[in-house]
């Protein structure tokens, strides 16, 4: 009788390390899965920003090209106001380039991030995907 006991705890026993380890391992892969999946989602998000960041910096370079030319305009329009006998006007002239000029130059190209750089991967292995 107390061997058979013995036999059934050792059994048992057996029975709770399998089960524990099983548990352990899919608990392991769990946190794989996520840790992965949030990797994912950020670098994907990084890159999307990245596409957003160059539309932008695209709308700066345009925004900066304008000035340049409005700035010009307004140079001749003061010269011509100045030649007219308008000097208040080519005075105003003058300002509104400078007030062009200021804004212009406060508007910087933002710069892109190196996002496998900035988001370092998981230190679990990838685990595989199963569709």
């Amino acid at each position: 009788m107390l061997a058979a006991a013995a036999a059934f705890a050792v059994a048992a026993s057996l029975a709770v390390y399998r089960l524990d380890r099983a548990r352990a391992q899919e608990l392991r892969e769990t946190a794989a899965t996520e840790a992965w999946g949030r990797h994912d989602y950020l670098l994907s998000s990084c890159e999307r920003a990245n596409v957003n960041r160059g539309a932008l910096n695209d709308m700066v370079a345009v925004v900066k090209a304008v000035n340049a030319v409005f700035a010009d305009f307004l140079d001749t329009s003061a010269q011509f106001r100045r030649a007219a006998g308008q000097p208040v006007k080519a005075a105003e002239s003058v300002r509104a380039r400078r007030q062009i000029q200021e804004l212009a130059t406060r508007i910087q190209p933002v710069p892109l991030v190196a996002c496998e750089q900035a988001i370092p991967p998981p230190p679990y292995p990838r685990p595989a995907r199963t569709t």
